[in-house]
């Protein structure tokens, strides 16, 4: 197994503004990494920032599975951590059928 070489703050922080030099705005659309802290996914450093229209036809179809779900109802959620997922979890199981 290889060994994971993590950067110092001071790397962080250059990369992430080589990626800020890169433009004016930070358009994130990408929901599957949405919750994620990576530098690619932040836009640190960019003065204007905003999720794209596939993220919010992502939210939308999300939301109405969760206030006004047309039964039957499925859930299928994946991960390798249960515990990030109880809260979501029991916040579903009276919305899904199956």
């Amino acid at each position: 197994m290889e060994a994971t070489i993590k950067a110092g703050p001071a790397k962080v922080t250059e990369f992430r503004q080589s990626l800020a030099n890169l433009g004016d705005s930070y358009c994130s659309d990408a929901f599957g990494t949405a919750h994620r802290a990576h530098s690619s996914m932040i836009g640190d450093g960019f003065p204007v920032k905003c999720s794209g229209f596939l993220l919010a036809k992502e939210l939308d179809y999300f939301a109405n599975v969760v206030d006004s779900p047309t039964k039957p109802v499925c859930g299928i959620l994946g991960g390798a951590k249960v515990a990030d997922k109880s809260q979501l979890i029991m916040n579903l199981l009276d919305k899904v059928t199956s």
